[in-house]
């Protein structure tokens, strides 16, 4: 598993490597003008390459020696190949992280967490670890408690946080998106939500009920 952000983009880039075009190397790097990731293999040989999408990656490589290779890219499966291949890198070669063996194709983006098995990850440990993952680096949304104002007329405002790319404020009863900041001004009563996107391409929601003093006077009671 390695959480990445992406690179600034110049050059071919290594994300993890055990050997560059040697027999049995296994290394992950990102590609030179798109944010792409390479597999690679076998004297430099490299599997189909996916596009990133997100600021943010969580990648994971799923292995057994000489059989179908999977990888992860935030959760989702973005490849398979489609013969047996070993990528553990059976050869002699150190693993190196942000760069190959020789000082080679550094990387320039930012690593905030890698974490290797020796051993296969069942599907429900892989995920398990990813979102293990995701809640560590991207916490979901959380409006907190709801906001009950005893008295007064001030508007009150609702945070969602900063740390998100896209924000969409709702209230009940209606689809209507009221707003795409990261707080909302609240002047009367009522239930609201955000549904956010966060650096890796998660959505989370939460919701928020506001209560403000009751005006509605019965003027039936006053002679």
């Amino acid at each position: 598993f390695i959480v990445n952000k992406q690179p600034t983009f110049s050059s071919f880039q290594m994300l993890l490597s055990k050997g560059y075009g040697i027999e049995g190397d296994y290394s992950i790097g990102i590609g030179a003008t798109t944010p792409t990731v390479y597999i690679f293999n076998d004297q430099g040989y490299y599997d189909t390459g996916f596009n990133i999408d997100t600021n943010w990656s969580i990648l994971c490589n799923a292995n057994k020696p000489f059989e179908f290779v999977k990888f992860y890219h935030n959760g989702n499966m973005v490849f398979q190949t489609t013969t047996d291949k070993d990528l553990v890198g059976t050869n002699s070669s150190l693993f190196c992280i942000g760069s190959s063996e020789g000082n080679n194709y550094f990387f320039n983006g930012e690593m905030a967490e890698i974490i290797i098995y020796d051993s296969t990850l069942s599907d429900s440990q892989r995920i398990s670890v990813q979102q293990y993952l995701r809640y560590k680096y991207a916490p979901p949304v959380d409006l907190g408690p709801d906001i009950n104002i005893a008295y007064g007329f001030c508007d009150t405002a609702l945070h969602a946080g900063n740390r998100f790319v896209d924000y969409a404020w709702k209230k009940s009863g209606s689809n209507d998106t009221i707003s795409v900041a990261s707080s909302l001004p609240v002047t009367e009563t009522g239930t609201y939500s955000v549904t956010v996107t966060d650096d890796f391409g998660y959505t989370s929601t939460d919701v928020i009920n506001v209560t403000f003093p009751n005006t509605d006077l019965n003027i039936s009671n006053f002679t």
